[in-house]
């Protein structure tokens, strides 16, 4: 439930310390080298300054490999120990209905990750109210998409979660056609009130 490729990278307010930072591993510069063909070492300096138009092109490829190896390392593991021992992989991503939270939460693809997974997933679990009014579309097309691309039967949604103690079963059959409509089919009720 909710993987996420750092939460370093988005400032939470008061709910953690934020300490920024970039992504490092062990592997990466060999990783990096394989897949771009230089030693990224001499070019880091350009992930915290200025400097023209190599700048973009090595931020763009560093980003990547940080990607790739998320990619790779967590849910292609994962995946490939469900399809050796038949079962499926399934999950959502954390704060997939946000755009500008893909780079630092899931490394800049977030759809990349739903090829790993037989059953991809999201969650809305937020009520039609205040600043949830209106729901952004492309949130179920992430998982949906990838879903009808990889030939996938099925992508669901947890729903309901944080939608409190008000929450209607009219505004529970609202929220659910919601998700239908934009290609949810399967649904995980989570914490709904009744």
């Amino acid at each position: 439930d909710e993987p996420a490729f750092s939460y370093a990278m988005i400032p939470f307010g008061d709910r953690f310390t934020w300490y920024p930072s970039m992504p490092y591993t062990a592997g990466l510069e060999a990783a990096f080298e394989q897949r771009f063909g230089y030693n990224p070492r001499p070019w880091l300096p350009l992930l915290y300054h200025e400097a023209g138009a190599g700048k973009l092109r090595f931020t763009s490829q560093y980003w990547d490999t940080c990607r790739y190896l998320y990619q790779e390392n967590y849910f292609g593991a994962i995946y490939r120990f469900c399809e050796a021992h038949g079962v499926k992989a399934t999950g959502h991503l954390v704060v997939e209905e946000d755009f500008h939270n893909h780079l630092g939460q899931q490394a800049g693809n977030i759809v990349c990750h739903f090829r790993y997974m037989h059953i991809p997933g999201m969650d809305w679990i937020h009520a039609f109210e205040g600043r949830f009014l209106r729901l952004p579309s492309t949130t179920p097309k992430y998982p949906t998409s990838m879903a009808h691309l990889m030939g996938r039967p099925q992508a669901w949604a947890e729903t309901f979660a944080a939608s409190g103690w008000g929450m209607t079963p009219r505004d529970m059959r609202r929220l659910v056609n919601w998700e239908h409509v934009n290609g949810i089919s399967m649904q995980i009720p989570i914490c709904y009130k009744y």
